[in-house]
C-alpha cells in the first residue's frame, strides 16, 4: 500500500514518536511516525506517513505554524529522495603501500622534469606512449656536514675563529681545564658558631671555663580570672549611630533626660566609630532614656536632597564596665 508522507520541524526535543502519531491522528490515519535522533538524541524533526493523500494535504493544511510545545511547528509534503542520497555510501580500499625489499623502503616515484635553462622554470615531461611504466627517480642521500657526521640536510659553514682569538689561552684551558663545579643540594648541618656573630675568643691559660648557660624559662600563664562586669546606674550604652553624630549630637538626642555628658567613640583618625555613651544624673533618668529612645530612628545630618541618607535605628541599653584590679 502506498504512503503519503509529511514533514515535521520544529519539534521539541522532548518528543516522542508515539506524541507525534497521537498529534497527527487528529488530521486522518496515520500509519507511521518517526522522529530523526543521532546517538540517542532527539533531531528537532521527523516525519508523518499517512494512508491516503488527502489526509496528509489535511494535516499539512492543519498543523503548519500551529503552536504545539510551545514551539511553532513547519508542516510540509515530504520530498521525494534523490536516488544520490538513497545509495548507500561507498568507502573505497586503500593503496596498498609500496613492497619493501631486504627491509629497504621502496623509492618513491616522481616523474622525471628535463633541467631548466638559465634557471628558467622547469620543462614538463615528455609524453610517453600508453602503457610505458613511469620513470623512477629516488632520493638522494641525506647530507652529512653536520656535528659528528649528522645527517642535517643542509650545508654548513667552515668554522672560522674569532678576531679576538689568543692560542696561548686555549693551550692553557685545555692544558689545566678549571675544576669542574659540583651541585649538592643537600643540607649540610649548621656551624656550631652563628654565621652573623664572630666566633668567641678562646679563654686564657689558666682561666676558669665560662659557665653554660641556663635554659629558658617559659612565662608562666595568667591564671587570674577576668574581673566580673558591673552594671552601670547611669550610662547607656548606644550603638548603630550615625557617622555624622557629635558629642554635641548624641547629648542633644537624649536632652529630655537630663544627660551629663555624652561621648562618641572615635578612631585614632577623629573618625566616628558608630557608637557612644551617655551618663545620666539618676537611675530613673537612665530607665526612661532606655524605654524612649531604644529602636528609634536617627536622621544622618550628611543627607541632602542630591543624595539623601536613610536614618538608622539606634540600639540603647545598659552600660557595662570592669573595675580596675586591686593591687596587693
Amino acid at each position: 500500500m502506498a504512503t503519503h508522507k509529511v514533514f515535521v520541524g520544529q519539534l521539541d526535543f522532548q518528543t516522542t514518536e508515539q506524541e507525534l502519531h497521537d498529534l497527527f491522528a487528529e488530521a486522518g490515519a496515520v500509519a507511521k511516525a518517526t522522529v530523526i535522533t543521532r546517538g540517542g538524541r532527539s533531531l528537532g524533526y521527523g516525519f508523518v506517513e499517512f494512508e491516503s493523500e488527502s489526509d496528509s494535504a489535511a494535516a499539512v493544511e492543519k498543523f503548519n505554524q500551529t503552536s504545539w510545545k510551545d514551539r511553532t511547528l513547519k508542516v510540509e509534503v515530504a520530498r521525494p529522495q534523490t536516488a544520490a542520497a538513497a545509495a548507500p555510501r561507498r568507502r573505497f580500499p586503500r593503496k596498498p603501500r609500496y613492497p619493501r625489499e631486504d627491509g629497504a623502503p621502496a623509492p618513491r616515484a616522481v616523474p622525471a622534469r628535463a633541467p631548466a635553462p638559465h634557471g628558467g622554470p622547469a620543462r614538463a615531461p615528455p609524453p610517453r606512449t600508453a602503457g610505458a611504466p613511469a620513470p623512477v627517480q629516488s632520493r638522494p642521500p641525506p647530507r652529512t656536514h653536520g656535528y659528528n657526521n649528522a645527517p642535517t640536510g643542509y650545508p654548513t659553514r667552515p668554522y672560522r675563529r674569532p678576531q679576538n682569538y689568543n692560542p696561548e689561552y686555549e693551550n692553557n684551558y685545555y692544558e689545566n681545564p678549571a675544576p669542574a663545579r659540583r651541585f649538592d643540594n643537600r643540607r649540610r648541618p649548621r656551624p656550631a658558631t652563628d654565621a652573623h656573630q664572630p666566633p668567641a675568643a678562646a679563654p686564657p691559660s689558666g682561666a676558669a671555663a665560662p659557665a653554660p648557660r641556663a635554659p629558658r624559662t617559659r612565662r608562666p600563664e595568667n591564671t587570674t580570672p577576668p574581673a566580673p562586669k558591673i552594671v552601670s546606674q547611669t550610662a547607656v550604652f548606644v550603638a548603630n549611630l550615625p557617622f555624622s553624630v557629635t558629642d554635641e549630637g548624641l547629648t542633644k538626642i537624649f536632652e529630655d533626660f537630663h544627660p551629663k555628658n555624652a561621648h562618641v567613640v572615635k578612631t585614632r583618625n577623629g573618625r566616628s566609630r558608630g557608637y557612644g555613651f551617655v551618663d545620666f544624673e539618676t537611675q530613673a533618668d537612665q530607665s526612661k532614656a532606655i524605654e524612649a529612645k531604644n529602636q528609634t530612628l536617627v536622621q544622618d545630618d550628611r543627607s541632602t536632597a542630591e543624595k539623601p541618607r536613610e536614618p538608622r535605628k539606634i540600639m540603647v541599653t545598659i552600660s557595662y564596665s570592669a573595675p580596675e584590679q586591686q593591687q596587693n
